[in-house]
């Protein structure tokens, strides 16, 4: 029996790749799974650290046609606002991003493992905005050529993978490093984890200065370890 792909999945491995970046990088990553309570407080389904940067992943897993993957955002029913949960959690600390790994199938998993990361796209959610109407599930294509349309209203944009390529034209971690040296290959992953662009700590704490103590707690407020997000690596 072939079992369908499912959003844990993608996260599960996707993490793993991160997390190999990261260490080879010399950074020691950390993550934390968010619960279905945390997630409807601040947006995010999982949170990961590395090199005292910080980041909010929502996870999105997508359908597969012959040229795009179709994603579906917003689709938290019966609410529908978890587009606007994050981009306000996006709005004090410029962390949250979307994560659609261009991977269809348990199958392909399998197949790519070791190189999701050129297969995926990482986009803050301020990029598909405006999201109208706001309170409605909306369908995102996203296209192996490097580009994006949002299907409910023709809003396009560009993306690439964090290796700044397409995927097609990305090699995998491994098949990068050659005959590279260990600090060569560091450098390499040092390079690569900054296109990212994940905030740092303190500037995270340093934009969240102006604003009110219970609006933060209000949107960190959860149940998972969370004592640990905001200390430098």
């Amino acid at each position: 029996m072939v079992r369908p792909l499912t959003e844990k999945t993608l996260e599960l491995n996707v993490m793993a790749e991160l997390a190999y970046l990261s260490r080879l990088a010399g950074y020691r990553p950390y993550f934390i799974g968010f619960s279905q309570l945390d997630e409807m407080s601040h947006g995010g389904d999982a949170y990961y650290s590395a090199g005292a940067t910080i980041g909010f992943f929502q996870f999105k897993r997508g359908y597969p046609r012959s040229l795009f993957f179709t994603f579906y955002v917003n689709n938290n029913a019966p609410h529908f606002n978890q587009h606007e949960t994050l981009n306000k959690t996006d709005s004090v600390c410029g962390a949250c991003r979307y994560v659609f790994p261009l991977i269809g199938t348990n199958e392909d998993v399998y197949r790519f493992r070791g190189n999701l990361l050129p297969w995926t796209v990482f986009l803050p959610p301020w990029r598909l905005d405006p999201l109208s109407p706001s309170n409605m599930p909306h369908r995102i294509r996203i296209y192996f050529d490097g580009t994006w349309t949002r299907y409910s209203d023709e809003k396009m944009g560009e993306w690439d993978n964090i290796f700044g390529a397409t995927p097609k034209e990305t090699n995998s971690i491994y098949e990068a490093f050659g005959n590279q040296s260990a600090e060569e290959r560091r450098e390499w992953a040092q390079k690569v984890f900054t296109s990212l662009e994940l905030p740092r700590v303190k500037d995270v704490l340093k934009r969240m200065a102006g604003r009110k103590a219970k609006d933060i707690k209000e949107i960190f407020k959860q149940r998972s370890s969370f004592c640990m997000v905001f200390n430098e690596d």
